[in-house]
């Protein structure tokens, strides 16, 4: 190795280990150049598996190249923040107690009106959490560095395609269910990136592991999962309850599966997810109320001020109040016809 590679060798180690510091599961890095599957995505627009999330069609040569976004750009630094808590038997977090009150509410137990939340909005906004760890890892790259550098700090809000570069610098690879899955750390995490100008060297992608494995495939309850890592997002509960801001039909979709917000079944059923899979102690990714599951009687009762004390500065609030109560009405079997 020459000095000029041993040197971007050692700023990469001490990325990782600052990125470690600050909470991150998983750190790699990979060149900021197009990303492999453009001819993917474009086919996946054209044909309208995004539905009403239009937004992914804005800038979407920068999606496609990301180094658009940051002049001069040469490396993404992928950061994954793993979200997985410790849940009782019946698929509750362990530290949101059933009887537990919060606002003159109570948390639920499963039961047929009670709806299930995805895991990843049981704690704190992953935007918030990702964006601002971000920050001080590049505030101490500044303040350890002699090199002048430009970078910026991407968490969903700017056109960047994250699970293509995670796929790149080794975080784990696009699994048959289109999340990122790692052997060590399953699929529970949420993505961050870095692009920087600075040069560094970068991690080599790892083989992927799903191989003939369709049990994704086979459990999506939708068939949005049309084949492994072919997804029509609009057949999918997560956009449906999350993203899909008009009427579902609940001829089409019944109940939605008793999903009041999110999903989490090609997760669950996911190998790499089993018993053995890290689960977090992070401060930020512990569960507050409501987590779980949401009785959806007391959804149908929610007033603005409900709506807004309950999912301040987390990830539930990207539904409003009324998307929340049609998810309700849906899960009760109530849903416009």
């Amino acid at each position: 190795m020459d000095q000029s590679a041993d040197m971007l060798a050692r700023r990469s180690d001490r990325i990782k280990q600052i990125a470690g510091s600050l909470g991150f599961c998983a750190c790699g890095i990979c060149d900021a150049g197009p990303i492999a599957r453009r001819d993917y995505v474009l086919d996946w627009l054209a044909g309208g598996r995004h539905g009403q999330m239009s937004y992914l069609e804005e800038s979407i040569e920068t999606r496609l190249d990301p180094s658009m976004l940051v002049p001069g750009a040469k490396s993404a630094i992928v950061v994954a923040w793993l979200y997985r808590v410790r849940e009782s038997v019946e698929g509750l977090p362990e530290d949101v107690q059933a009887g537990a009150e919060q606002g003159g509410d109570t948390a639920p137990a499963r039961s047929d009106v009670s709806g299930r939340i995805a895991r990843y909005a049981w704690g704190r906004d992953y935007h918030r959490v990702i964006r601002k760890r971000l920050y001080k890892l590049v505030d101490q790259l500044r303040a350890e560095l002699h090199t002048p550098f430009t970078s910026r700090v991407c968490v969903d809000i700017w056109p960047v395609l994250e699970r293509e570069l995670a796929e790149r610098a080794g975080i784990g690879w696009i699994g048959s269910n289109c999340l990122v899955l790692s052997r060590s750390l399953g699929s529970y995490f949420c993505l961050g990136v870095v692009l920087t100008t600075l040069d560094l060297a970068i991690d080599a992608p790892v083989p992927d592991g799903c191989g003939s494995c369709r049990r994704c495939v086979d459990a999506c309850p939708t068939g949005a999962l049309l084949a492994p890592r072919q997804m029509d997002a609009r057949r999918c509960l997560s956009y449906l309850t999350i993203e899909h801001r008009s009427d579902i039909l609940p001829q089409q979709y019944p109940r939605l599966h008793g999903q009041v917000f999110g999903c989490d079944i090609c997760q669950q059923v996911c190998p790499y997810n089993g018993p053995q899979a890290p689960v977090s102690i992070d401060c930020d990714a512990q569960p507050r109320f409501p987590a779980g599951s949401a009785d959806c009687r007391r959804v149908l009762a929610w007033t603005e001020d409900d709506w807004d004390g309950l999912t301040k500065g987390r990830a539930l609030r990207r539904a409003t109040l009324e998307m929340w109560q049609r998810n309700a009405r849906h899960v009760l079997g109530e849903g416009k016809t």
